[in-house]
């Protein structure tokens, strides 16, 4: 299967928003993330959303715009989305945008979760802060990704999770938008 790497231009395309503003992404002329997520009521995936939200006054310094791309519809995300977040909450029932990142699924990767002990420290964290799991949409054993792309359009990090809490760290992403491009 390909994947898309750095240095690749980044797909385009126009998204709607759970809040139903229209989004052309990438953003032009800004620094975005896209991080693809699960279902509506993945715990790891509410734990991602809560970490970009806190990272939210450092994204707006570095002029990073990010949304969590997920495989729900709209009335099944707005149900488990804190309405904060509407307006970087991507519903792709139809797996759209997530096809055209080249996300993937892996039965492997679902199953390897269980093995990683960083996994048991996010579930546990999700958990603890009231995360639980429900009802799945579209497939279980799809895997998170991660892409930073930069003001030109172009793909500067690219991260396929191995696992369904393995994503980019928002540290990691502050650091591909301060290098300069072309490093």
């Amino acid at each position: 299967m390909r994947v898309l790497a750095a240095g690749d231009r980044a797909p385009e395309m126009i998204a709607t928003a759970l809040d139903g503003t229209k989004v052309r992404l990438p953003l032009a002329g800004t620094w975005t993330l896209l991080s693809f997520l699960r279902y509506a009521s993945c715990p790891m995936c509410h734990l991602r959303v809560r970490e970009l939200r806190l990272a939210r006054e450092d994204f707006e310094h570095e002029q990073l715009g990010w949304f969590a791309v997920f495989h729900s519809p709209v009335s099944r995300l707005k149900r488990h989305m804190p309405e904060e977040v509407w307006a970087h909450v991507i519903p792709d029932a139809q797996r759209t945008l997530s096809d055209s990142y080249e996300t993937r699924h892996s039965w492997t990767g679902l199953l390897l979760s269980v093995l990683v002990p960083s996994f048991w420290w996010r579930f546990i964290r999700a958990a603890a802060l009231g995360y639980w799991g429900g009802a799945i949409d579209h497939s279980f054993h799809s895997m998170p990704a991660d892409f930073v792309i930069s003001p030109d359009g172009m793909i500067r990090a690219v991260h396929y999770g191995r696992h369904i809490g393995d994503h980019l760290t928002v540290a990691s992403v502050m650091e591909t938008a301060r290098a300069p491009q072309g490093e």
